[in-house]
């Protein structure tokens, strides 16, 4: 049975915001099918109305505390947000390895069972929509004809997965159901956003060829910056392959020029999601440091909201936006947009 332990509501008003957002911390939905409870944080539009839902996957590490200024600028604009708190969480690693924690985290993304428990998550939030909503204020709702996922890192690995790119599982890790190039695509989901998401890597967290991607065909946007590199030393062309080698269709890339890793979780915000120092600086050997270029993250909320709001709301408007690359065009250079 779900267990609700606690909910605080805390109000914040935007000066240019369409709507109020409340957000809600410490929502415990639970699993029956695993015996697992997952903390979630959702954040929400307090005028009454159906609104469409987006469930945000946190990068290696990180926690539902991460990525607020993101997610509260999608509530602003009209979104039930629900950021999960996944098992490679530095916190809940802690708890399990004790002083281990940091080494145990950083090869958390090469082992494809924290890949399928992930994707667990992600959809017992799906399947728990409904408690959600209780936690909401009367005459607030969720429009789940309507539902987009989106992540960081490898929680953009997360999403890509579930978009229907399929990863390889080798049969000896003997994971019940999860052999070889493995479907695990959630058709309820209607839009897929991609931040600084993984090419081909046979023996890690990435897919294994270019054939990998044929079934990724809803709508997806991917996006990443020209010093977003790989921990494994590959360059920000690594980045580019989902776009690459996904079918044609609703498929928008979006490049940022002097954009590195963490320039998509936020400035500001709580991005690295509770990691200890030294952990961050662990995990981001070989991979372009945080640049000192102002002013880029606005292009990433701008660019996101274009995309959820032409697919989660049928914005014509939007749509056309993404169309005549009207972010890049007002960036003057700065952002580089594509669509196939």
């Amino acid at each position: 049975m779900t267990n609700i332990l606690a909910l605080l509501v805390v109000a914040f008003l935007s000066a240019n915001a369409a709507f109020a957002a409340v957000s809600a911390n410490e929502i415990v939905l639970n699993d029956k099918s695993r015996a697992k409870d997952i903390d979630v944080h959702v954040v929400f539009p307090t005028a009454p109305g159906r609104y469409p839902v987006i469930v945000f996957s946190h990068g290696l590490g990180g926690s539902k505390d991460a990525y607020r200024e993101l997610t509260n600028y999608w509530a602003d604009a009209g979104y039930v947000c629900v950021q999960p708190t996944h098992d490679d969480s530095m916190q809940k690693m802690r708890q399990k390895f004790g002083r281990l924690s940091i080494m145990k985290t950083l090869h958390a993304g090469d082992d494809p069972h924290y890949w399928i428990s992930r994707v667990d998550d992600m959809e017992a939030v799906l399947n728990n929509l409904d408690v959600v909503e209780k936690a909401l204020p009367a005459g607030v709702a969720i429009d789940r004809q309507n539902i987009g996922v989106g992540g960081h890192s490898f929680g953009a690995f997360t999403s890509m997965v579930m978009a229907g790119a399929r990863p390889y599982i080798d049969p000896s890790e003997k994971i019940a159901g999860h052999s070889g190039m493995c479907d695990l695509s959630d058709k309820r989901v209607k839009a897929f956003l991609l931040l600084s998401a993984q090419g081909v890597y046979a023996t890690g967290l990435g897919l294994p060829n270019d054939k990998a991607w044929q079934n990724m065909t809803p709508p997806v946007m991917i996006m990443t910056g020209t010093k977003d590199g790989g921990m494994k030393g590959q360059d920000y062309h690594w980045r580019l392959e989902p776009y690459i080698y996904a079918p044609p269709g609703h498929k928008y890339l979006v490049l940022i020029n002097g954009a590195e890793h963490m320039t998509f979780a936020g400035r500001n915000s709580n991005a690295a999601g509770g990691r200890p120092k030294m952990f961050v600086n662990m995990m981001e050997r070989g991979v372009e440091r945080r640049s000192d270029v102002p002013g880029l993250f606005p292009y990433v909320q701008e660019a996101s909201l274009q995309f959820w709001n032409a697919y989660l709301k049928n914005d014509a408007a939007a749509a056309a936006s993404l169309v005549h690359h009207q972010v890049a065009e007002e960036s003057k250079g700065v952002v580089e947009q594509k669509e196939k």
